[in-house]
């Protein structure tokens, strides 16, 4: 048996109480859960305001935990004992990520999802998790406390934007939803490997004023309350690679004006959660030999180079505060999650 925190109901409170400990299949690992991320929008998750597909319930919330690796077929190639951080994603077949199916323990991203959600649907808010082979990535070793490592989720999500865009050291890049968990993840990554300049564009100052404190290479720029001077306060920041994490938002100014602010070559990466169309520039584009990509997630070697960067002290995780709660309290914690933001995260622990 095990204590898990279970959502009975779309929309109750998560119970935390005795379930039976999960088998281990063939291609799948059992990992020992030392701690999982509370993400901020959990509340409308399990309200199923932000959920495209649910899994059945009952089920067991939470994504990209971190623990260690305690049951495994040999096939595998796991270790027992490996630190590991179990990557939500999942495509529609085992092995294929052309289409995500879902995310573990979150919800379906696929009107196909359906046998996934079925078979993965338990997360990582429990005293074990069992998840795919392909989704367990090795970590280890690092001396840092699991709870910390749980900023692995925001981390590796931005890298991958990073990654997506070409990023090299010496360019100047501009983040905009900048003071959300990822938006404020990409700042501190693009700043710590090397950026000569990151532009970190934002309406929360005090947030702002955290990534202004990472060093001489950040340039936050507060956005004013009337949106007629964003396009002017965001050309004026030239810049090689464009990020763009923002929330839900409609107005698509912000986006549209960190686009027509890039340099010759320049690219933009599109990672956020926009609910706009976006009038693309047909001339600007074409003249500046602009590129437009998209970034969903990230390729699946990236927690373990994430995770290699911490270790050798390229990435300092200095800069990012984790609160972390008992399993017990879980809605305290899923409370506290939902007005987290900057380099400041929630998880919980067994």
């Amino acid at each position: 048996m095990m204590r898990a925190a279970i959502l009975h109901e779309v929309g109750a409170p998560l119970d935390v109480a005795d379930v039976p400990r999960p088998r281990t299949d063939p291609d799948g690992i059992l990992v020992e859960v030392a701690a999982t991320p509370v993400i901020s929008y959990s509340k409308e998750v399990f309200s199923g305001e932000a959920s495209r597909t649910p899994p059945p319930v009952p089920y067991i919330p939470g994504v990209g935990a971190v623990g260690r690796v305690v049951e495994a077929s040999p096939a595998t190639g796991a270790q027992i004992g490996d630190l590991v951080f179990v990557d939500p994603s999942i495509g529609l077949k085992p092995g294929d990520l052309t289409v995500h199916g879902m995310f573990i323990g979150w919800f379906g991203l696929h009107p196909d999802a359906g046998p996934v959600l079925d078979r993965w649907k338990d997360g990582g808010f429990a005293e074990y998790t069992h998840a795919p082979a392909e989704c367990v990535a090795p970590i280890g070793p690092i001396a840092v406390d699991p709870r910390q490592l749980t900023a692995l989720h925001p981390l590796t999500i931005a890298y991958g934007a990073l990654e997506r865009g070409g990023f090299t050291p010496g360019q100047t890049v501009i983040v905009t939803g900048a003071t959300g968990n990822i938006g404020a993840a990409a700042v501190l990554l693009a700043a710590q490997l090397g950026a000569s300049r990151v532009t970190a564009v934002g309406r929360n100052r005090a947030v702002l004023d955290e990534l202004d404190a990472l060093g001489g290479n950040v340039t936050p720029v507060a956005l004013t309350e009337d949106p007629a001077d964003w396009e002017t306060q965001i050309t004026e920041q030239s810049s090689d690679l464009h990020i763009d994490i923002l929330g839900r938002v409609t107005d698509p100014t912000i986006t549209a004006a960190a686009l027509a602010s890039l340099n010759l070559h320049g690219t933009s990466v599109w990672v956020g959660g926009a609910r706009f169309d976006l009038p693309v520039p047909y001339g600007t584009v074409m003249r500046n030999q602009l590129t437009i990509k998209g970034s969903f997630m990230y390729r699946r070697h990236v927690p373990t180079t994430v995770a290699r960067l911490i270790a050798s002290g390229t990435i300092d995780l200095d800069p990012i505060t984790v609160i972390g709660q008992p399993l017990a309290d879980i809605n305290t914690a899923i409370e506290q999650a939902a007005t987290s933001n900057g380099l400041n995260y929630i998880a919980v622990t067994p």
